[in-house]
């Protein structure tokens, strides 16, 4: 999926959750719309009901809750106009195009043609595999600590990071284990997975800190997280956090809920 694709997506969702609040909103305003007018620099403002009414009923300082609730109103029926109007407008090119049209272009070629064609815009199969065969620089730290074995082959150093690689795997996301990346400040970090957001080519991170007990631990996670915002690297953004303390441990359950949201929601 294009990241063009996936933005008007997200904005069709926006846009109908817009429409359902403004139009539960406009439900409960007062009858008729606001007319102001200019008093020699004062502001006086007038409630209209009738369609032929062109002056309304004044509105008394008493009464300017009313003023305020019938601009609200008329700020609400503009609004929502527009937003039915570019939502029109998001629907028919989506009925139109495809998030996988560029792709198919390729991919539908016959395979001897596809052979003496250099394809301008991968697939996502194509954009896995490249991403699979680049080489990156892992962990080098006590290696004599990764003694549990995953479902795709890797060494990692707890059983609750066997789970979180497990849910991956077996959820077709591809994934690095501590994979190197280089902060802004130079500081060379490697998150417990980096992983590929297929259907938009962006690259999520995901710190598991199953230590929280341990005062030391969690001060150093802590400087990491600091470190890891000043690089633009953000929880709820692409930065995936998990946790376990005492009395609170891993749901992989929940956790798999979360990720699905998170990488297939608009596929």
């Amino acid at each position: 999926m294009n990241l063009l694709f996936y933005e008007l997506v997200q904005r069709k969702e926006y846009l109908e959750k817009l429409l359902a609040e403004l139009s539960q909103e406009l439900k409960n305003s007062p009858q008729g719309k606001l007319r102001v007018s200019n008093d020699r620099g004062n502001p006086r403002y007038y409630q209209i009901i009738e369609s032929k009414d062109t002056h309304g009923r004044y509105i008394t300082q008493k009464e300017m809750n009313l003023a305020y609730q019938l601009a609200q109103k008329d700020y609400m029926k503009k609004l929502h106009r527009k937003a039915v109007e570019e939502l029109k407008d998001i629907n028919e090119y989506l009925s139109k195009h495809k998030a996988e049209d560029l792709q198919k272009v390729f991919s539908d070629l016959n395979k001897y043609r596809k052979q003496l064609v250099s394809p301008l815009i991968m697939t996502e199969e194509m954009l896995v595999k490249q991403w699979e065969k680049e080489d990156y620089k892992s962990n080098p730290y006590c290696l004599d600590e990764k003694v549990y074995i995953t479902k795709k082959g890797d060494y990692v150093r707890s059983k609750s990071e066997v789970l979180l690689a497990d849910m991956y795997f077996e959820l077709g996301i591809p994934y690095r284990y501590e994979a190197q990346i280089c902060l802004k400040n130079g500081k060379k970090k490697y998150p417990d997975f980096t992983l590929l957001k297929v259907s938009t080519s962006e690259i999520i991170y995901h710190e598991h800190m199953g230590l929280l007990d341990n005062d030391e631990y969690r001060q150093a996670n802590l400087v990491k997280l600091d470190e890891y915002r000043r690089s633009k690297i953000y929880p709820g953004k692409n930065l995936i956090i998990t946790y376990e303390a005492e009395g609170c441990y891993l749901n992989i359950q929940e956790i798999q809920e979360m990720v699905k949201d998170i990488f297939f929601r608009h596929k």
